[in-house]
């Protein structure tokens, strides 16, 4: 796995469930549980090793959003308080201070009364709400990457374009690298400004998001993309999928791991082909029959 966001990009990782995506996020952040070991040639945030930061400079300097965020915020206390802690524990700051850094966050965020949602516990709040909380708690500091590990999934589809406004708009402030996973291509297709496409914990693909639709070159990622049914899309015929599963991790080979669900392969897919240049260096693929 080899990625590279620059300050003020937003970049898609996409793939079935399974592919390795959310496990990725978790390596960065330093949050692979026990017995998992992270092993990189260079994890680096703004030119410095991760490994060689403090877990305040870390802490200020990294922001994950998760899918649920009932997982990031406690229901026993109010979402100011937890939001607080941030800027008490990594900037040293007093607890009034931060205070009015969480209302200020949570307004900056387009929560409503911010004062009055900042004393409310997390089950007073919608799913909206909830994440976009979560979202403030990443911005008590000055992130420099953001995480977004599938945050829309469990919202309905308004507050979802709501939640995908305010990632886009945040890049565009702070001038922060956005790292946004999730199994919807067509989410991605919107928000991003180029798309790694991971399958059994390999990048297979990456390219522009401008050249998404017409412009893959992988088997597997134009199949993600005509599997996403449009107002175009004939409702007499199956919507289209890829047949079989992803591999799991005991059934990973020294081939290509999409071989067996893959249309074009062929003998020379017993071996692993390699990420390289396709059309220039801006688009990447891992694919022997590659077009």
């Amino acid at each position: 796995m080899s990625l590279t966001i620059a300050p003020g990009e937003i970049v898609g990782l996409v793939g079935e469930s399974g592919s390795g995506k959310s496990l990725t996020a978790a390596a960065i952040g330093g949050l692979v549980p026990y017995p998992g070991v992270v092993r990189a040639e260079a994890l680096r945030l703004c030119g410095t090793d991760i490994a060689d930061m403090s877990p305040k400079e870390l802490g200020t300097s990294l922001a994950m959003v998760f899918q649920d965020p009932m997982a990031s915020l406690n229901p026993a206390l109010r979402v100011g308080g937890q939001l607080a802690e941030v800027a008490i524990v990594h900037q040293n700051a007093s607890r009034a201070d931060a205070h009015r850094r969480a209302v200020d966050r949570l307004g900056h965020v387009h929560i409503p009364e911010p004062e009055r949602r900042a004393r409310q516990h997390p089950h007073e709040l919608s799913g909206g709400m909830r994440q976009r909380a979560v979202i403030a708690m990443g911005l008590m500091g000055t992130p420099r990457l953001i995480i977004a590990d599938e945050p829309t999934t469990a919202l309905d589809v308004t507050v979802q374009r709501q939640i995908l406004t305010l990632l886009r708009e945040v890049p565009a402030e702070t001038g922060a690298a956005t790292l946004f996973i999730s199994h919807d291509i067509a989410v991605v297709g919107e928000l991003c400004d180029r798309v790694v496409v991971m399958y059994a914990g390999r990048v297979v693909e990456e390219l522009p998001v401008k050249h998404l639709a017409e412009g893959a070159a992988h088997p597997y990622t134009r199949a993600l993309v005509a599997s996403v049914p449009d107002m175009d899309t004939d409702r007499s015929l199956p919507l289209a999928g890829i047949p079989g599963r992803p591999p799991t991790p005991a059934e990973f080979t020294d081939g290509c791991a999409f071989a067996a669900r893959c249309p074009l392969a062929t003998d020379r897919c017993a071996d692993n082909p390699p990420l390289v240049d396709h059309d220039g260096p801006a688009h990447r693929v891992a694919c022997w029959e590659a077009k």
